[in-house]
């Protein structure tokens, strides 16, 4: 379709100018033949030769004004063109200067015709330092071959782009330059080079394959790190969340949970419930998906019973939409606590009912326990916030206090002797005796001891 400003400017320029022509060349060439008219109306005399004259110099006259005409109008014509070209030029070369693109042109044998001023900044050269030599001079060997084929598919009229070279510092480092080209065609489609434009992505390659080393490495501590990682898709309903997808788990997770990668990615919870031996539900993952659409991180013990196995779960939320479950396998850790536990309730028994009268403290030196023959002997009981010095005989305390703050101080071994009210109300001579405990870590953790109403000389001899 013509452009309607086209047609302007030939109307505007190009037919005053023929109508010009027209005239100056009419009139030329009709000077004899008005000559002829008149000859054949006036008769031959002075009057006549008078009057031929001065036509002729009349017409004469109008037509170089029509030629003086055509020829300033062409070339006003040609000034503003000279002067347009100029423009174009000058915005061209502000182009070529600020843009921060090598534009680049090579002849059919891929020698530098044209380098624009960027190569400077680029590669450390100046433009004319790049005329007359190829690309390849300016790459190490390996690079200069492994380009040279790819140089050669644009020889036969393929253009190219996002094409990354790897160019040598003027300075000896390595720049990385994405180049993109197109054939140069001559007037019988012959070829006669490529015109192309380049762009230094040195940067954007180092910090890509920074980005891919710490993937590799961040894929590395996934795949091999001891606690297991799911990663879940929450999929919603009209805003509603109604199921969440399993998107990855690490191997260890597979093991964990005695599933294979293969069955349970893709699948929604109840399906991975269904894989986990026949279980119908996991009654964690709901409130884990609602901390997650909440934006909550939450921490919990879990207990899978028939897979007979404990886990802590930490759960966070690494992106909208979805949520992550972190499991650490304690189900050694809670065998260890329930064997702890069942230990501790049958000492606690043997300690409850041995016919001797024990009572332990803490580190702090405070009485936390007596067992039934030290409650049935004084009748204190740990709860009520008694001491034993609420049942000594004020002349033994001071003994007792020294003897027990030099023990917790030097934490030592330690026995004292002192008289002690009985439930009957009588006093009774007896041995209290104490041995420091220490935690599995060698922390001290109190003193565990006994009290006897046997005496000095027969407690010797027990």
């Amino acid at each position: 379709m013509n452009n309607p400003q086209n047609l302007h400017n030939v109307r505007d320029r190009w037919v005053p100018l023929l109508m010009i022509a027209t005239y100056a060349i009419f009139g030329g060439c009709s000077i004899p033949f008005f000559y002829d008219s008149i000859l054949e109306v006036v008769k031959p005399g002075p009057d006549m030769m008078r009057l031929v004259f001065g036509a002729v110099i009349l017409y004469t006259l109008l037509t170089v004004i029509l030629i003086v005409l055509l020829v300033t109008r062409l070339m006003l014509m040609f000034q503003r063109y000279e002067k347009a070209l100029r423009e174009s030029e000058e915005k061209f070369r502000t182009l070529v200067v600020s843009i921060r693109e090598w534009i680049w042109e090579v002849n059919g044998q891929a020698e530098f015709t044209y380098s624009s001023p960027y190569v400077r900044e680029l590669l450390g050269y100046r433009p004319n330092e790049l005329l007359g030599k190829r690309p390849f001079d300016f790459m190490s060997p390996d690079e200069a071959e492994r380009m040279a084929g790819h140089f050669h598919c644009c020889t036969v009229q393929e253009p190219f782009c996002a094409m990354e070279m790897r160019f040598r510092h003027k300075q000896g480092h390595i720049v990385i330059v994405e180049m993109g080209g197109t054939p140069v065609l001559g007037a019988q489609e012959q070829y006669q080079g490529l015109r192309g434009i380049g762009r230094n992505i040195t940067e954007r390659k180092r910090a890509e394959e920074i980005i891919r080393e710490s993937e590799e490495r961040y894929r590395s501590l996934y795949e091999n790190m001891s606690e297991g990682i799911m990663l879940f898709d929450l999929v919603y309903d009209d805003q509603h969340l109604v199921d969440y997808v399993i998107r990855d788990m690490n191997p260890a997770c597979e093991t964990m949970l005695e599933v294979k990668w293969t069955d349970a990615v893709g699948q929604s919870a109840g399906a991975l419930a269904d894989h986990l031996h026949g279980l119908t539900d996991i009654p964690y993952l709901p409130r884990f998906a609602r901390a997650a659409a909440d934006g909550m991180t939450m921490h919990q013990e879990i207990h899978l019973p028939e897979i007979h196995k404990h886990f802590l779960a930490a759960v966070f939320t690494p992106r909208d939409g979805q949520f992550a479950v972190l499991l650490a396998d304690i189900t050694d850790r809670k065998q260890v606590e329930d064997a702890l536990f069942k230990a501790s309730e049958f000492y606690r028994l043997l300690f409850d009912e041995f016919p001797l009268p024990i009572w332990r403290s803490d580190a702090d030196g405070r009485i936390v326990y007596f067992n039934n023959a030290w409650k049935k002997l004084t009748g204190l009981k740990e709860q009520s916030g008694e001491s034993i010095l609420d049942v000594m005989h004020p002349e033994d305390a001071d003994r007792y206090v020294s003897a027990y703050t030099d023990a917790l101080r030097a934490l030592k071994p330690f026995q004292v002797e002192y008289r002690i009210m009985q439930s009957n109300g009588q006093y009774g001579p007896g041995m209290h005796v104490g041995q420091p405990v220490q935690g599995p870590d060698g922390s001290f953790m109190g003193f565990l001891g006994f009290y006897s109403l046997t005496g000095v000389a027969e407690y010797a001899t027990i």
